[in-house]
């Protein structure tokens, strides 16, 4: 059974492991997800659980796979029957207005197992297996399928700007993400910026991040997060696009300068040779699946290792 606590202090309790933490598109709020449940934070001054009601409508037997949100108010939670092979239902809510919409697998059979949605404005995606669908303000029956390749990771990146919806999501060519080939591997993890001008990719290896445009596919920046082999958990444009932030099962988060598309342009530069970004920052500490928050500071110009500021335990174990 999924619920919330319905008291905003202290740390969540939790007996499952954290399986996903997204952030709002603000970074005021953020959600953690294990497989009993989910926790709505804030995380101004201190990190702190946000008052939210139990969700009595899933039924027994479901867990938690993911989440996404919005605002603090609008998330949607991605739901499965334990041990079943196909998603139960996604359910989108609107806590101010205690508005929730419940998808079943039965309305969306042709996705099978959802693996990931992204939510912006009045836009959502949902992935799939091997399909896709761009809902707009919850209107299930006039959504757009959209095919893709094989999508175990539920791989898929929103953009909307001026009322135009971006998105990207894998190719069924090994390594091609929308009209792009980004990898010759498979792709891990992609981003779009906030306006949809730039697409992130970062392939199977772990080792290389590369930036697109959106415009022509060309490939405008490398950038190499390491030598060694690494699974990508997350990358991600900040708002104002001139930083990516990659974090890995490393234990690490490495947060690159972005550089313009007009610069890149301008320089002439040959798209297979641009020269490989190095790291703005040396690797800190991540421990997400232990339930850790931190806030670092980091020197754009010189680089170097980030300065720690904060580090709360947002989830902790029972009887910990």
């Amino acid at each position: 059974m999924v619920s919330t606590s319905s008291s905003p202090a202290g740390p969540a309790e939790a007996d499952s492991p954290v399986v996903h933490v997204p952030f709002s598109g603000g970074a005021s709020h953020f959600v953690a997800s294990t497989t009993t449940g989910f926790h709505v934070f804030s995380c101004g001054e201190s990190v702190e659980r946000v008052r939210y009601k139990s969700i009595a409508d899933v039924s027994y037997g479901a867990e938690v796979t993911s989440a996404e949100m919005l605002t603090w108010s609008r998330l949607a939670v991605v739901t499965r029957k334990t041990g079943g092979a196909e998603h139960d239902a996604i359910y989108f809510f609107d806590e101010e207005s205690k508005r929730t919409i419940r998808i079943s697998s039965a309305k969306t059979p042709s996705l099978g197992v959802v693996g990931g949605v992204r939510l912006l404005g009045d836009h959502a995606i949902i992935a799939g297996q091997e399909m896709a669908m761009l809902v707009v303000r919850g209107d299930i029956k006039n959504s757009e399928l959209v095919e893709t390749g094989p999508n175990p990771l539920g791989l898929c990146a929103l953009a909307v700007d001026r009322r135009e919806a971006t998105y990207a999501l894998p190719r069924p060519e090994k390594g091609a993400v929308v009209d792009v080939r980004a990898h010759g591997s498979g792709v891990a993890c992609l981003a779009l910026s906030r306006d949809g001008r730039l697409l992130a990719t970062a392939g199977s290896k772990g080792t290389l991040v590369r930036i697109f445009s959106t415009d022509d596919g060309t490939k405008l920046q490398e950038l190499r997060r390491g030598i060694d082999r690494a699974d990508i958990h997350c990358i991600v444009l900040s708002s104002d696009s001139r930083w990516l932030a990659v974090s890995s099962d490393k234990g690490t988060v490495h947060v690159f300068p972005v550089s313009s598309a007009d610069k890149a342009t301008k320089a002439g530069a040959d798209s297979d040779t641009l020269p490989v970004t190095p790291p703005a920052t040396a690797p800190v500490p991540a421990t997400a699946k232990q339930g850790s928050f931190y806030r670092c500071r980091f020197d754009p110009v010189n680089a170097g290792e980030m300065k720690q500021l904060e580090h709360e335990r947002f989830i902790k174990k029972i009887n910990e």
